[in-house]
């Protein structure tokens, strides 16, 4: 067109496409974008109004001209039938967001975080109220939609899959926000962008490769926690005790994570020779060491950066309460229903040298375990048994879980220790006197049987079936039981 060229579908279908610039990319049908090319730069144009200079290279804006698309885009989405996923809920009806909005405006920034500002401007005002109760309504469906997937799937991948899209969209959600007011409704997004687990939800989808790929994952993720419980016994069985959260100098200030202080255990002896342990792990010579992080600290989809998602929880109510190693003794409920490690979420990665952990508030742990996403954690238990914590599911039961004591924080350990006996080994309320009385009461009780016997005999003649002996295992002094 003039002296600009145009790229033009060989099939002539679909959108032209032109480079405005090194950074401007137009997409239009091929009348359009003749206009848009011929129309001198200082015209009073719309899209010209919604494309202002950016300066920022870390962010992108697209802007959509929906009216002059209307009818093309109209005959595409309402044709009998419908394409997918446009074809039935959730997403039948945001097709009618074509009929209730002129223009969009969408800008990307990818740091320091992620963030996603929508601008709509609709038809009118009350096109702008249908619009903002028809996106709502679509966000409830599309997220019940995900966890039905979620908790339905039974296939290995299927099940991957539905997790990961399914904590993706429900943290997105969470961190939206959205406002109508007059003609236009915003939404903005702020938040981490997890590239490790949007990458995995395209190659999920191949699922010959995908599904051994997939289990190598959950087997891997599943083996490091193994390993780790099986480290955590060992230090156990050598201190007596569990690693403190982290090791301190002598003013109190924190030096190195327990991690490094449980190489020894993993196998990892001539590294943790290598740290100067009268040191803080960003000291010159131990921060060089973050890089060497060993394979079982790192999580399958998490880069080779130095960093972990494996942290203790810590606070009161939990088992890792003060700068102390906790000895197991602590642990008075059933070590199968003690937490003692979580996988985190990926928003949660630290350095796994660096001294830092869960901070887990009694009034709302959650709020401290909580990352980007929703997604179930991998857990490990006091026992060396692995598990999962379920965020939608088990969020009452986090207390009890985090706590050593159970549901009962409270409870004496005798008493702890009586609730987790089988219910064969229960004794009746009736059979709880002490020992000594039992013994004495049975002995009273033949005896007197006894005599009631040789009284009814003539003479005394005829001696009784059962002559009645002293217990020969009774212990006259016997205390009773505590």
């Amino acid at each position: 067109e003039g002296d600009k060229k145009y790229q033009r579908p060989k099939d002539g279908a679909g959108p032209c496409l032109f480079f405005a610039d090194d950074k401007t990319l137009v997409m239009a049908p091929e009348p359009t974008l003749k206009q848009m090319i011929s129309t001198p730069a200082d015209a009073d144009s719309l899209i010209l109004k919604r494309l202002p200079k950016l300066d920022d290279a870390s962010a992108m804006l697209a802007v959509f001209d929906i009216v002059k698309v209307r009818t093309l885009v109209a005959f595409y989405l309402f044709s009998n039938p419908p394409p997918a996923p446009f074809d039935k809920p959730p997403l039948a009806d945001l097709k009618n967001l074509l009929k209730e909005v002129n223009e969009a405006v969408v800008k990307f920034e990818v740091t320091p975080e992620f963030k996603i500002l929508a601008t709509l401007h609709a038809v009118d005002e009350e096109a702008a109220k249908r619009t903002d109760t028809l996106i709502a309504e679509t966000l409830t469906n599309v997220g019940a939609m995900l966890d039905e997937q979620s908790e339905s799937a039974t296939d290995g991948v299927q099940s991957e899959l539905a997790e990961i899209m399914s904590g993706q969209f429900n943290g997105i959600v969470r961190e939206l926000t959205r406002v109508q007011k007059d003609d236009v409704v915003t939404l903005e997004f702020k938040g981490i962008v997890l590239e490790n687990d949007i990458n995995l939800i395209g190659p999920l989808a191949i699922s010959s490769y995908i599904k051994g790929w997939t289990a190598s994952i959950a087997q891997r993720s599943k083996t490091n926690l193994e390993k780790i419980g099986q480290a955590l016994d060992a230090y156990v069985a050598a201190k007596g005790m569990y690693p403190p959260p982290a090791s301190l100098d002598a003013n109190g200030k924190p030096l190195l994570s327990w991690r490094v202080h449980l190489l020894p255990m993993l196998g990892e002896q001539a590294l943790y020779e290598e740290f100067h342990l009268d040191e803080p792990w960003d000291s010159a010579h131990n921060k060089a060491l973050i890089a060497r992080i060993p394979a079982v600290y790192r999580h399958p989809r998490l880069p080779a950066m130095g960093k972990t998602q494996l942290l203790l929880p810590t606070g009161p109510a939990t088992l890792f309460v003060g700068i102390e190693g906790p000895k197991p003794e602590a642990i008075t409920d059933e070590k199968s229903k003690t937490i003692v490690l979580f996988e985190t979420d990926l928003a949660k990665a630290v350095d796994w040298t660096k001294p830092a952990d869960l901070v887990l508030e009694p009034a709302d742990p959650i709020k401290g375990l909580r990352g980007y996403v929703t997604l179930p954690l991998n857990v490990l238990f006091a026992d060396g048994s692995i598990g999962k914590f379920n965020f939608e599911k088990q969020a009452t039961d986090l207390p009890s879980l985090l706590s050593p004591a159970g549901g009962d924080a409270d409870a004496p350990a005798a008493k702890a220790d009586e609730a987790t006996k089988p219910a064969s080994e229960a004794k009746p309320a009736s059979e709880t006197k002490p020992e000594g009385e039992a013994k004495a009461a049975s002995e009273a009780k033949s005896v007197d049987e006894a005599k009631a016997a040789a009284d009814s005999n003539s003479e005394g003649e005829t001696k009784p079936e059962c002559e009645a002996k002293p217990d020969a295992d009774a212990k006259p002094d016997a205390k009773p039981e505590s």
